[in-house]
């Protein structure tokens, strides 16, 4: 399942996606800004980066909950696994190499989180989603 088919649940929805060398005072800066706005976020991250958004997102919701005086947060969580191509480094060249021998993998598949949040309620179809709503 690709970012653009799960904004698609949202329509309107803003696209964030959180990499393992991103800055956390920048991206949690950026999540308030948009649910001070009363926009639904649509967080994204993938394998290497989940602990890093996990902790962006609980950071960024504990913060809106105490500037706006809020008492709700709205959120719901998918994961999926998808398919990425392998990237090996130099060093795993010849091992990947007779990995593709034996297996015939030039695919790894890696877990992607999706997370909306909202000052408000959601109306879309999240049956297939996780609600963790404050």
């Amino acid at each position: 399942m690709s970012t653009n088919a799960v904004a698609e649940v949202v329509p309107g929805a803003t696209q964030l996606s959180i990499g393992k060398n991103d800055n956390m005072k920048r991206k949690i800066s950026e999540i308030l800004s948009h649910l001070t706005q009363g926009q639904t976020v649509l967080i994204s991250s993938k394998s290497v980066a989940l602990s890093k958004a996990v902790s962006i997102i609980e950071i960024s919701k504990q913060q809106f909950l105490l500037q706006l005086l809020q008492d709700k947060v709205y959120q719901f969580n998918k994961i999926v696994k998808v398919d990425e191509p392998v990237k090996p480094s130099s060093d795993d060249d010849l091992a990947l190499a007779v990995t593709k021998e034996i297996t015939g993998k030039t695919t790894n598949q890696v877990p992607v989180l999706y997370v909306l949040l909202s000052s408000t309620s959601i109306e879309a179809d999240l049956t297939t989603w996780t609600n963790q709503t404050l």
